[in-house]
């Protein structure tokens, strides 16, 4: 009852008030058809919102398709990379240990290891001048190195002995 007295207004009840009994139809039909009009064009906008909903519905389906697609391509492409990463780290320790295998690696070691010695021996001859350390000369074979492990070759850091 409260809708049916809120679709009819005041300015309407007082025209309803001043006409006549002829005219009252006239004007309640003509109150009918400005009310049925209004809903037309309610049900005329629902209809149009539906539509935009649904268009909207379809395209946020479509987005979300395409980000799903997105987020499994970047899956893909970092398993690739830790799948490559693994494989130049591989790569990485094969070349140093095919290096540490090399006789260049031994030659470089051989020439660090004289030129660390030679040092030794002229700060040892400006420390302590009336030592002899011509007598300290490193091996030219390595049969005379050959039984001596590891340890006590100096391949270990010395400052843990």
């Amino acid at each position: 009852m409260d809708r049916a007295k809120g679709a009819i207004t005041t300015p309407d009840m007082e025209e309803y008030a001043v006409a006549h009994t002829e005219d009252l139809s006239l004007l309640m039909v003509h109150s009918v058809m400005r009310g049925l009009t209004e809903a037309m064009v309610m049900a005329r906008r629902k209809k149009e919102a539906l539509a935009e909903a649904e268009k909207l519905r379809t395209e946020l389906k479509a987005r979300d398709d395409d980000v799903k697609a997105a987020v499994d391509a970047k899956d893909k492409a970092v398993a690739d990379l830790k799948h490559l990463v693994g494989q130049i780290e591989g790569a990485k320790e094969a070349a140093v240990s095919e290096f540490r295998a090399s006789e260049a690696f031994e030659d470089i070691n051989t020439r660090y290891f004289l030129s660390g010695f030679e040092a030794f021996r002229k700060q040892a001859v400006q420390r302590f001048p009336g030592l002899d350390f011509t007598a300290l000369q490193p091996y030219d074979d390595e049969d005379s190195v050959a039984g001596v492990s590891q340890d006590q070759a100096g391949d270990d850091d010395v400052s843990s002995k």
